[in-house]
């Protein structure tokens, strides 16, 4: 009997990393023709149009075992099933767009004409400087709409401008509660952690923003100089690296401090006398040193 359930239990585990493993394969080929689709057509429809070509494909190509369990309704019901969970979790393009209507959704008005006022209120108050004052419109506004994220922001923004600095922090993370993506809650939190010499936390919260945000060089930035204060100077040059390429592209005027970091890495890694380091990883990023930057 004991053998009997072992085989079941095997064959319904082997099935389940056989679907899993063939919706990874639909998925990755599903998330690289919507990249590649020409056109601005919403992503809803690409998804559309790429999945049964992507499953075509799979079929195609795969293994007699594979084309087997794609062969029933139910084996392809469960791939596409599976396939949709991973390029939620996983595909840039699709990610992006579901980012994007979180964006619109938490960070604009509330449905509450009330809180709309207090908010309004407590950024003139924010605008003069009167921190305590905008501080309690901001509460006003919270009370009036508990998902108000940008009252949230606002209200930790005052906080932190007057030093509150545990405040700041419990009302960035009352604000990433509702909104998990929150760039402005995230960004924060990571430089409130650094105002309070708390390295890890912080160094957490930039590695986090820089996942979710990864074509923005803050999180990158930032990431540097809290390894730099850490002594962990490979990672922090590996980063000001990636932010400054992204500031010279965008032609930003914060290039120049990239700069300054990276001269100040340039030192750092001499005095330790690993400038072939140094080097190898600014050609790698296509940066030019030159005895100027020295």
């Amino acid at each position: 009997m004991r053998i009997a359930i072992f085989f079941i239990y095997m064959l319904a585990f082997s099935h389940a990393v056989f679907s899993q493993t063939v919706a990874q394969m639909v998925a990755n080929e599903t998330c690289g023709c919507i990249g590649a689709a020409a056109g601005n057509g919403a992503v809803d429809e690409k998804v559309q149009k790429c999945l049964p070509e992507a499953l075509a494909k799979v079929m195609e190509k795969g293994t007699e075992e594979e084309r087997k369990g794609l062969s029933t309704v139910g084996g392809v019901q469960e791939t596409i099933f599976q396939a949709r969970k991973i390029l939620a979790e996983n595909c840039r393009v699709i990610r992006d767009r579901a980012l994007e209507i979180k964006r619109s959704t938490y960070y604009t008005s509330s449905l509450s004409g009330k809180a709309n006022t207090f908010f309004w209120e407590g950024n003139e108050l924010m605008e003069k400087e009167l921190y305590a004052k905008a501080a309690r419109k901001f509460k006003k506004a919270i009370r009036e709409d508990k998902h108000f994220v940008l009252a949230m922001d606002h209200l930790a923004i005052s906080c932190r401008k007057m030093e509150d600095y545990n405040n700041a922090v419990k009302w960035y993370e009352r604000s990433l509660a509702v909104f998990p993506e929150g760039e402005v809650a995230l960004l924060n939190l990571a430089i409130v952690h650094s105002l309070k010499n708390d390295l890890d936390n912080s160094a957490a919260y930039y590695k986090q923003f820089a996942s979710i945000y990864p074509n923005s060089p803050e999180g990158y930035f930032g990431l540097a100089k809290i390894s730099i204060l850490s002594g962990k100077y490979e990672q922090a040059l590996e980063n000001i690296l990636i932010a400054h390429k992204m500031y010279v592209d965008e032609d930003s005027e914060y290039s120049k401090d990239s700069h300054q970091l990276i001269s100040l890495l340039y030192h750092k890694f001499n005095e330790l006398k690993k400038d072939d380091v140094f080097l190898t990883w600014a050609e790698a990023y296509g940066i030019e040193i030159s005895l100027n930057d020295r």
